[in-house]
């Protein structure tokens, strides 16, 4: 295997993007043949094609990816060849290394090959992490994630809605032996109107492992209304508010505690 291995996706004209993102589109400005040398025109989004996620994406005030060193996003990961499975289908955790190679990693990374679909709508439905393998990754110190709108899990980079309830699959998780659950409402995620407390305290009622609420968290009475909802939340997740300073982290932290 090569020491590094290029998983970007060239930018071209029509290429997939995120749903209700804007269109790729690459045309000729000038040619050898009209003008003697030879420039093209983009149009695209900014997260067109491979990207990283920077705090400005969602944080107005938030840092730009020229603020982060290179040596950020430089890991120590473990590959895992999962190019047989199929459409939607659980990655199960026999295939992942022994706990000595998950212990001495900072990732691991599931090689589908759905790279082969890009530009087709299959390309959505690639295999994903079943709950048992989420169960062995979270003995090494990592979180599982639900995010859900109006009470039902989303996928596809939160496009589609399915039929799975939010507590359900929490439940599946807690089964497996899940370390703890972050949950998302989609709907809330960003907007800083709130979280939504009756479905978060639902989820964390359903379950007794660890759940940290995550989504619309935007001031001190979020907070309180979290704390006192009747359940054992464990946590609160807020990027924006903090971002924008209309939370203060002192008085944050103050505020939970009671």
């Amino acid at each position: 295997m090569p020491a590094h291995v290029d998983l970007t996706q060239p930018i071209e004209d029509g290429m997939q993007t995120y749903p209700g993102d804007p269109a790729v589109s690459v045309t000729d400005h000038a040619t050898h043949a009209a003008d003697g040398y030879h420039v093209e025109s983009l149009s695209c989004g900014s997260h067109t094609g491979t990207h990283i996620d920077a705090p400005r994406h969602t944080e107005p005030d938030g840092d730009p990816l020229s603020a982060f060193s290179l040596d950020r996003f430089v890991f120590d990961a473990v590959r895992v060849d999962c190019r047989d499975c199929d459409a939607r289908e659980a990655i199960t955790s026999d295939r992942l290394p022994t706990d000595d190679a998950l212990a001495d990693a900072d990732m691991v990374v599931c090689w589908t090959g759905w790279d082969d679909h890009w530009n087709t709508d299959r390309y959505l439905d690639h295999p994903y992490v079943g709950p048992e393998t989420a169960a062995r990754c979270a003995d090494h110190g990592l979180a599982v994630g639900i995010d859900a709108r109006d009470g039902r899990v989303a996928t596809k980079g939160w496009a589609e809605a399915t039929d799975v309830i939010a507590t359900d699959l929490a439940r599946s998780y807690q089964d497996a032996g899940v370390a703890a659950i972050i949950y998302t409402d989609i709907n809330r995620d960003g907007a800083m109107q709130g979280p939504n407390v009756d479905a978060t305290a639902a989820l964390a009622n359903a379950v007794s492992i660890p759940v940290i609420a995550s989504g619309g968290v935007s001031s001190l009475e979020d907070l309180i209304a979290l704390r006192d909802c009747g359940a054992p939340l464990n946590g609160a997740i807020s990027g924006r508010a903090l971002y924008d300073g209309a939370l203060d982290l002192e008085q944050a932290l103050g505020a939970l505690r009671g």
